[in-house]
């Protein structure tokens, strides 16, 4: 989520209001979805859109929900309670070892990460420890020749479980068609890999002093997962927190937008897109922010 830009080492993060104080949502019945191709996960914040998810008292909760075309969601399941995390970035790390990765603030000035291990997908996460160099957040993760890599800022590096170590960081986004002279920072990277065998990533960028208003979501698109460089292309405005997955030939990518969660869905590998506020259980989808999706069939992901 955004708020305000914090610079420092490798990472440029960014935080956003979540929901408003008070005008907390009482949760509609849980609707049954037949034939599930997506998995969102999500912070549930219980409130509308407006509110730092920081200022959320403890503990915070991951909630996780599936949709069969990607809009209307429903099935909800509480994954973990636990602190005051931010920015949950799920990933499966093998048979059955699912990972989600928490950004933390114990200073506003240095996050930390936080892994949480289940056995299953859609189970209860139990929290395995703090991650040893983790001082970076916002993180988006694949599996890309049989390694785990985590995106934060405009960096990438290899991720070790059993470790809960960040190895081997590198600079793996240099991107054009953005004004970086003002102190501006990228954020929120997720990576997904297309049909057509190239990678998408989607990112947040804003400039010091920015309103909320003002953040935007890019693309850019390469060949390569370690080396994103060239022109980046304006996915939405007034949008924040996204998050890229792929089922079949569609790519979707989920975000924070004025009206709660939406979704943008393109046909064409990223070249063009429909976009559609999302739906919880038959109601807007306000009650959760900071997405990070996944497909149901898991054919892809390592």
């Amino acid at each position: 989520m955004t708020h305000k830009i914090l610079i420092y080492g490798i990472a440029a993060l960014v935080f956003f209001g979540g929901c408003k104080k008070g005008n907390e949502k009482k949760e509609a019945a849980n609707i049954h979805i037949d034939n599930p191709a997506i998995r969102l996960t999500y912070l549930y914040t219980g409130r509308d859109i407006g509110m730092d998810p920081l200022e959320l008292p403890a503990p915070h909760v991951l909630k996780q929900a599936v949709s069969a075309d990607g809009i209307h969601f429903g099935d909800v399941k509480t994954l973990l309670e636990y602190g005051q995390f931010v920015d949950p970035d799920i990933f499966k790390r093998g048979s059955g070892v699912y990972c989600v990765l928490l950004t933390t603030f114990p200073t506003v000035t240095n996050p930390k990460l936080v892994l949480a291990t289940s056995s299953t997908v859609d189970g209860t996460y139990t929290i395995a420890g703090e991650v040893e160099n983790g001082g970076v957040g916002q993180t988006g993760t694949i599996v890309y020749n049989g390694t785990a890599k985590t995106y934060f800022g405009t960096s990438a590096a290899d991720f070790s479980t059993t470790q809960r170590k960040l190895l081997n960081p590198k600079q793996a986004v240099n991107v054009t068609g953005i004004d970086m002279s003002s102190g501006g920072g990228i954020t929120d990277p997720s990576v997904a890999k297309m049909a057509d065998g190239k990678y998408i990533m989607v990112f947040v960028y804003a400039k010091v002093g920015d309103p909320p208003s003002a953040k935007k979501v890019y693309t850019i698109i390469s060949s390569d997962p370690t080396n994103f460089s060239g022109q980046a292309k304006l996915l939405h405005e007034r949008a924040t927190t996204p998050t890229v997955t792929r089922v079949g030939s569609k790519v979707y990518v989920y975000y924070g937008g004025d009206n709660g969660m939406a979704v943008c869905i393109s046909n064409d590998n990223g070249n063009t897109w429909t976009f559609s506020d999302a739906t919880l259980n038959g109601q807007k989808f306000d009650t959760g922010v900071d997405p990070t999706a996944l497909p149901v069939d898991e054919t892809n992901l390592d």
